[in-house]
């Protein structure tokens, strides 16, 4: 986790605060500007985001907002792989009825993290 709060604190953290509950939009009831990335008004844990494999290429591809891009991102596979994985540690809502995701055990992916009974 050391690794990757190192790489949030250098490049997320500017836009999804030191606690990452995002900033929100001002002058606008709900919505944010960046969103929170754990907490409860994050993405839940069935959320294809709570996948450490496909947070971490969205990030590579997608992140620091602005400054990266799928042909030219700024962070490494590494950097990616490590901030996606801190993000990921942290408590956010849970998904109910997970157990009906999945009918057929096999095909549930195998970085789906929530147990489905």
């Amino acid at each position: 986790m050391a690794i990757g709060k190192l790489v949030y604190d250098k490049e997320c953290m500017v836009c999804h605060g030191a606690d990452g509950q995002g900033i929100k939009k001002p002058d606008v009831e709900n919505g944010y500007l960046y969103p929170p990335l754990w907490g409860p008004d994050s993405f839940n844990n069935g959320a294809g985001m709570h996948r450490v494999i496909t947070s971490a290429e969205f990030i590579k591809s997608n992140m620091p907002f602005g400054l990266a891009t799928y042909k030219n991102p700024k962070l490494t596979d590494e950097e990616a792989y490590h901030v996606a994985g801190y993000i990921n540690s942290f408590d956010r809502p849970v998904k109910s009825h997970t157990e009906t995701d999945y009918p057929d055990k096999k095909l549930k992916p195998v970085s789906t993290s929530y147990d489905l009974g």
